[in-house]
């Protein structure tokens, strides 16, 4: 599906292009190859939304724009609404250099100026300052002297208590230098704005290598067409290896692992990739997976998590960002060789899971006994914020983290790598490489991004019907229960080597 370039980028395309080149190409010629937005995508579009609503009650009494963004009457409302001396807008429209921008908020000052302040809602207020940059050149085209630019990011530190707090929750950062130190105020941007509508009216599409910015500052809907293109063995599989890295190899006629010359200076887990890649064989370093299954003690305690992080906290004592765990798996191995019992969680999503999760451990997992997870140090750090929360049952989580074995360690820590890895060391790559007849590709929720989003749809219930909150909830504990099992069988396959 071929659509023309436009005469007016919204923002949202500016930034498509900033991102990459291919990208703007192939959203005006070729949409037809978009995937459809990641469960990550869709929550955090509506916390985006639920975020800058809760950011104008910080500043009471101004005038919402509420046309939709590419109505030509958001112009017009907006320049009726600072006509009649508004002193906050909300959402305001304005367009210049073929650029169409919304403002999430603009607050007058008192020499008849104005501020800029744009909701952020990034973990720790990321600077990707392309957004205001541009905000801030169109409104200035359009008539509106700037003054100063503000992000309003969200304070990790808040602890959430009754109704979210507008002025606790967010902060204010000043980045109007950071702007012009980067962009060289107007001047970068006019000459970006520039290049992108050039891209986009290309007859051909641009030869843009993929990369790291292929999920940064967000996932591209093209992603998945781009890598495809991508063999499977290329350098991009090497786990933490530099950009300049992968450049220099390409520019060497190298773009896979098994033609990386034995003398290029590489990480030793980067190396015994190369090595497997070469020889075709895994490496097992059996002495160290040895010594890690020896501290293994009985009865054994199979646990995973299913968690939720949000920029908006939904429950009292949460911060923005925190993981909520909402569900859980527990397979009992009382012996060695021995059949597992299974037991399993999950919130209703209209309340709180994590008491009843609490007690759901208390009562399966016993004092004695090693509690085998994958990713020790994030299941962790999920049980450690839960002790602090529930502080009467903080001995006994302190003493599940205690007793925490790591399945995934060999394959985290390159003690285990395999061809049919690809580069990744996740549990749900890992155990059907290993594990014949182990697949997550027959399950309604396939990996965690699916499942988050499943809770997160409990959550909001937007009407759902017995039927259909049933179907999501049987999906989820049977997506949860395979990682279980899959520990099981992992952990059968170590102790076979």
């Amino acid at each position: 599906m071929i659509v023309s370039a436009p005469s007016v980028l919204s923002k949202a395309e500016y930034l498509k292009g900033v991102q990459c080149p291919r990208s703007i190409w192939l959203y005006f010629h070729r949409r037809d190859l978009m995937a459809d937005p990641s469960p990550r995508k869709q929550i955090l579009v509506e916390q985006s939304a639920e975020a800058r609503r809760l950011a104008r009650k910080r500043f009471p009494g101004g005038v919402l724009i509420a046309e939709d963004e590419r109505d030509p009457e958001a112009l017009t409302a907006t320049q009726a609404a600072v006509q009649s001396g508004a002193r906050v807008l909300f959402e305001a429209a304005a367009l210049f250099s073929g650029v169409l921008i919304r403002a999430n908020i603009l607050l007058r000052t008192d020499d008849g100026r104005w501020d800029l302040v744009e909701s952020n809602i990034s973990m720790g207020g990321k600077t990707f300052l392309y957004a205001p940059a541009v905000q801030r050149h169109v409104l200035q085209g359009a008539g509106f002297s700037i003054r100063r630019v503000y992000r309003l990011n969200v304070v990790v530190s808040y602890v959430r208590r009754g109704d979210i707090d507008a002025l606790k929750f967010f902060e204010l950062k000043d980045v109007t230098e950071e702007i012009g130190d980067r962009f060289m105020l107007d001047a970068g941007v006019k000459r970006q704005i520039r290049e992108i509508q050039g891209m986009a009216a290309a007859e051909t599409m641009p030869d843009f290598e993929v990369g790291e910015h292929c999920n940064y500052p967000s996932e591209c809907a093209f992603k998945s067409f781009c890598w495809k293109a991508v063999p499977k063995g290329s350098t991009h599989e090497l786990n933490r290896l530099p950009i300049i890295d992968r450049t220099i190899l390409k520019s060497r006629g190298v773009t896979l692992m098994r033609d990386v010359p034995d003398d290029y200076e590489l990480t030793p887990p980067q190396k015994i990739q190369v090595q497997v890649a070469k020889t075709g064989q895994p490496y097992i370093d059996r002495e160290s997976i040895g010594e890690s299954l020896s501290a293994l003690k009985y009865p054994l305690y199979f646990l995973d998590f299913e968690t939720i992080s949000l920029p908006i906290p939904p429950y009292d004592g949460m911060r923005p960002f925190e993981f909520l765990p909402f569900q859980a798996s527990i397979r009992i191995q009382e012996q060695d060789g021995w059949p597992t019992s299974h037991f399993e969680y999950l919130g209703d999503g209209k309340t709180d899971p994590r008491l009843g999760l609490v007690d759901f451990l208390r009562q399966h997992i016993g004092a004695e006994g090693s509690v085998v997870v994958d990713n020790k140090t994030f299941k962790g750090a999920c049980l450690r914020s839960l002790a602090f929360q529930f502080t009467a049952k903080y001995n006994y989580l302190l003493s599940i983290i205690e007793r925490l074995w790591d399945v995934g360690g060999p394959f985290q820590w390159t003690r285990y790598v395999h061809p049919a890895f690809g580069g990744s060391q996740s549990l749900k790559t890992v155990a059907p490489a290993l594990v014949p007849g182990m697949t997550y590709k027959n399950l309604a929720i396939q990996d965690g991004p699916q499942a988050q989003f499943a809770y997160w749809t409990l959550m909001k219930d937007d009407g759902l019907s017995d039927h259909e909150r049933q179907k999501i909830m049987g999906g989820l504990r049977q997506h949860c229960g395979q990682d279980t099992l899959g520990m099981v069988a992992l952990l059968k396959h170590l102790r076979s080597l």
